[in-house]
């Protein structure tokens, strides 16, 4: 997963999003969080391509995941005004059972398994009435990401090793 936006919110906040690509311009995972003005963790959208989007949010948890709808269920539209009889597109419109929702969350987090953020966003996950402020190191991922220099991470530790012990 690579981080492709980090955009401030009305508010102050930060959205920050990740996204994992299966084929050029197909993203099949999605990793979206939202973070109010004082950096705490507000909520986030985990995307799977092939089982739907779960929301989870500070104090609530996990909402209902949400589902695409596959083929069985355009076929068995009974309104002929229905638009999935005329455009037989997959939407994501469907309820999905509850056991779908921790699904998505694994397919998603297995795609930053081991990192920082994963260890955070699943501290959220299983206790979502605690404050969670994640650092700009955590919100780094993959942790060779640029920083504000410009610089990957590991770089710039190694640029500061080099200037403290050789100087």
């Amino acid at each position: 997963m690579r981080r492709i936006a980090n955009q401030e919110t009305p508010g102050g906040g930060r959205r920050i999003v990740y996204e994992h690509e299966w084929r050029e311009a197909f993203v099949g995972e999605a990793l979206t969080l939202d973070l109010g003005a004082d950096r705490q963790l507000q909520g986030m959208e985990l995307y799977s391509a092939e089982l739907g989007i779960v929301r989870w949010s500070f104090a609530t948890g996990l909402g209902e995941a949400r589902a695409w709808e596959n083929e069985d269920d355009l076929a068995a539209a009974t309104s002929p005004q229905s638009l999935a009889r005329h455009f037989p597109t997959l939407f994501i419109d469907g309820r999905a059972s509850a056991a779908m929702a921790p699904a998505i969350v694994e397919r998603v987090l297995a795609r930053i398994t081991g990192s920082p953020l994963e260890r955070v966003l699943r501290q959220a996950i299983a206790r979502p009435e605690e404050r969670i402020t994640p650092s700009s190191d955590e919100l780094r991922y993959p942790p060779d990401a640029p920083t504000a220099s410009g610089m990957p991470a590991a770089l710039t530790f190694v640029a500061r090793l080099k200037q403290r012990f050789l100087t």
